[in-house]
């Protein structure tokens, strides 16, 4: 069944109430962009969806949370940069349609009288009033560093506190092997290296990184360097994007 042929591939997140009801982002033209028309919500049995939130100009909603007894959301507002330095968490009642500020960060989550969010790619947690809507003292690193994308975290948490993530691998190295099995180190620098690509006369590399970082190396020197057109975006573009620079990348180098 589809409820909606709106909905963003990566990034703009939904959530299902206990009411059978989904709120989630919509989708616009642009890849960079969604949430433009603010959250919408759609009976799970389909049906017509309708607005929740409405953003300026300058804001984009995505990432929401309802909350167990379905009277309030949570969602992360932001005002349309690639970094999401700028996300701040929000709590919104359905009743009264009233939101109101947190703190700032990301991927809100909540479990166990606790909102945990993401800010600065480490996994945070605080007490959270439900009822009033309010969070309560000072929020308490939990781990990270966690492997993020656009605005977003690949992690969550149960109703019985336990937290499952991915974190972030940096400890990968890049090596060669010859046709007899024999591996040579390339590069003594460890990174989140994916989607290597040679060159077509074996001289030099072209490697991504899980930061959204694109590298090239060149194989006698073993020392890679940024590519002309570097962009860094912690998001997950890393995984399609950095495959399609890659491909436009080693057709303009090499042909």
């Amino acid at each position: 069944m589809t409820l909606d042929d709106e909905v963003p591939d990566w990034g703009g997140g939904a959530s299902w109430g206990a009411d059978g009801s989904i709120v989630y982002a919509p989708r616009s033209g642009d890849l960079l962009q969604f949430s433009d028309a603010g959250l919408h919500r759609v009976p799970s049995g389909g049906g017509a969806s309708r607005a929740l939130t409405a953003p300026t100009d300058e804001q984009r909603h995505f990432d929401p949370e309802l909350l167990p007894d379905g009277r309030a959301l949570l969602y992360v507002e932001d005002g349309k940069t690639i970094a999401g330095d700028d996300d701040r968490i929000f709590a919104r009642s359905l009743e009264t349609g009233n939101a109101q500020f947190l703190l700032e960060g990301s991927a809100p989550r909540v479990s166990g009288g606790h909102l945990v969010f993401v800010r600065n790619r480490d996994i945070w947690a605080v007490r959270f009033d439900a009822t009033r809507l309010a969070i309560e003292g000072d929020p308490v690193r939990l781990v990270g560093p966690v492997f993020d994308y656009y605005h977003g975290a690949a992690f969550d948490v149960g109703n019985n506190g336990i937290l499952a993530f991915e974190p972030v691998f940096r400890a990968r190295e890049l090596v060669w092997v010859n046709r007899e099995g024999r591996a040579t180190r390339l590069t003594p620098l460890q990174d989140s290296y994916l989607s290597p690509r040679l060159s077509l006369d074996g001289t030099q590399l072209t490697i991504g990184t899980e930061e959204g970082d694109i590298w090239t190396l060149d194989i006698e020197r073993g020392r890679p360097h940024a590519t002309d057109f570097l962009w860094r975006a912690r998001s997950a573009l890393t995984a399609t994007c950095c495959r399609l620079l890659f491909i436009a990348y080693l057709r303009a180098l090499f042909g």
